[in-house]
């Protein structure tokens, strides 16, 4: 299939108008087998694993809040949300199992990957309501010095073996997150190729400045240009193989999508992703999503004792709904604010200590969305002739 029927794909998927509620970013527990070492998980999280009353009132409380229309999704987080055991997700099955008779319900797990076994893909494949994703950094010599276990030995093995038995099975998911740091920024045909010949869909998100990663923030981290060059130099080699339509490749799938388009999808671009997302901890503590868990001053407070309308009055979520391009310096007079909205609150406040600031990663998303356009036009032109 050629680029441009991949692109006309693209467009058409992010055209997609499907109705959706409240995605959940539900945190089981903070606790992990792994100490990655940009673990962005703050010490101030809350500690604990989530209890039956919590469980059943965040899935039933928000379900109910988003109605019939609008399908509710519930991305099953941490720290490592497998330590919570396959009886904990048959639990949230059956407690989602009469409401799914009424309401649009849909899950995924975001694991590390190395506890993965035969009964959990069978409990996966069986219910359709459920998928994975998984994290890896690429190649064992780059994903083992960044996803180690606590006693220092690398988990890359475990992780293909766990991703190994996902392609055993039909519908179960399967890709992953790769995080890009110091260490892997300058492997991106190293990263693609080793995706590409694994038959594994891959994101590349850049390094989020929290938890362990402020503590190695010198050794890891990457400069907004760099990240910028790394996309351009993977769209190219994504972009131009003959062979690119056998992978996805995320974030540019989007950004070319959200350029055909003029309408932006992913949580980075969108308006605002507090119309969209919310986390719940392990205790029932709600904040504005995954990144901002143990920062006290965007506690909404707690789905155990509030309606899911009270927690969304919370003052903290209304400053974050008021940030926008036209209150940003800079944003304004930018030709992508449309599809970009100033990027993600998290990176500008870890950062800059101030939410109504643009993302970290502008210049990035501004290379890249330079380039991408110029490609589309390109390839566009060609087709035409």
């Amino acid at each position: 299939m050629g680029r441009f029927i991949i692109l006309y794909a693209i467009s058409f998927y992010m055209g997609d108008k499907k109705q959706k509620g409240f995605t959940v970013i539900m945190k089981p527990t903070h606790s992990c087998n792994l100490a990655c070492k940009y673990c962005y998980i703050e010490e101030s999280a809350e500690k604990g694993v989530m209890s039956q009353t919590t469980l059943e009132n965040s899935i039933e409380k928000i379900v109910l809040f988003n109605g019939e229309e609008k399908e509710t999704h519930f991305i099953w987080h941490g720290g490592e949300p497998l330590l919570m055991g396959i009886d904990f997700f048959e639990n949230i099955r059956d407690i989602q199992k009469n409401l799914g008779k009424k309401y649009k319900i849909s899950n995924g797990i975001q694991t590390n990957g190395t506890l993965l076994n035969p009964d959990l893909l069978d409990f996966i494949e069986k219910n359709r309501d459920f998928y994975l994703g998984l994290s890896l950094d690429g190649p064992r010599e780059l994903h083992n010095q960044t996803r180690a276990y606590k006693g220092g030995g690398g988990s890359f093995d475990d992780v293909m073996r766990g991703i190994d038995l996902i392609k055993e099975r039909e519908r179960v998911g399967g890709g992953v997150i790769a995080v890009i740091t110091q260490i892997n920024i300058d492997h991106f045909s190293e990263l693609y190729n080793f995706f590409k010949a694994n038959h594994i869909n891959f994101k590349a998100n850049p390094l989020i400045r929290s938890g362990e990663a402020n503590k190695n923030y010198n050794q890891m981290t990457i400069s907004p240009k760099q990240y910028g060059h790394f996309l351009i130099d993977l769209f190219d080699t994504w972009f131009y193989d003959p062979e690119g339509d056998k992978i996805s490749v995320d974030p540019l799938e989007k950004i070319a999508g959200n350029l055909i388009t003029g309408s932006p999808v992913g949580c980075n671009y969108s308006k605002s992703c507090q119309n969209n997302f919310i986390s719940i901890g392990p205790l029932g503590d709600v904040y504005p999503c995954g990144r901002f868990d143990g920062i006290q001053e965007f506690k909404y407070g707690n789905i155990n004792s509030n309606s899911v309308e009270n927690l969304l009055n919370n003052p903290s979520r209304k400053l974050l709904l008021q940030r926008g391009v036209e209150t940003i310096e800079g944003c304004s007079p930018c030709e992508y604010k449309q599809i970009c909205n100033a990027g993600c609150i998290h990176n500008a406040y870890m950062v800059n200590g101030q939410v109504n600031e643009k993302d970290y990663y502008c210049t990035s998303y501004k290379m890249i969305f330079d380039h991408i356009k110029k490609a589309i036009k390109k390839e566009i032109n060609l087709r035409v002739k």
